[in-house]
């Protein structure tokens, strides 16, 4: 792989400079993909809080709730104490719980915050006035 430069070959010196623009390239994918996979964490959307806030909301009478499909609440970390109710089905569910009424605090999260913020403002347009969306699962992993 001779190449032409204003008449001359390719020197050695202009073959490690392509190479090393090639290793680069392939650094900067690499990035970008290793970037997007920390994205599904550390760039969740929702309220970040903590294990004991979220086992004081739920000791005094709250609700944990994960709106993501069945497979994913079975198949994918969860939060300690929560219930999965599928987003489809969420504000019928709290309709017809006896225990809900529009004061009692609600938490709600999901795969990466997205399907919770929808959530919580699917409950807030039926009056429920104390809901947090606190993001992902992934971000309560070591609550127990």
């Amino acid at each position: 792989m001779t190449k032409v430069r204003m008449g001359n070959t390719v020197s050695e010196w202009d073959k490690v400079m392509d190479a090393f623009r090639k290793g680069n390239q392939m650094r900067l994918k690499e990035l970008a993909e290793k970037r997007g996979r920390y994205q599904a964490v550390f760039g969740a959307t929702g309220e970040r809080s903590t294990c004991e806030k979220i086992l004081e909301i739920f000791k005094s009478g709250g609700f944990i709730i994960d709106v993501r499909n069945p497979i994913d609440y079975i198949s994918g970390g969860k939060v300690h104490n929560s219930v999965n109710v599928p987003i489809d089905g969420l504000v019928q569910w709290c309709n017809a719980h006896p225990r809900i009424n529009f004061n009692t605090p609600i938490l709600v999260y999901s795969n990466e915050g997205n399907m919770a913020a929808s959530a919580k403002i699917q409950l807030e347009q039926y009056n429920y006035t104390n809901v947090t969306n606190i993001g992902t699962h992934k971000w309560y992993n070591l609550c127990s």
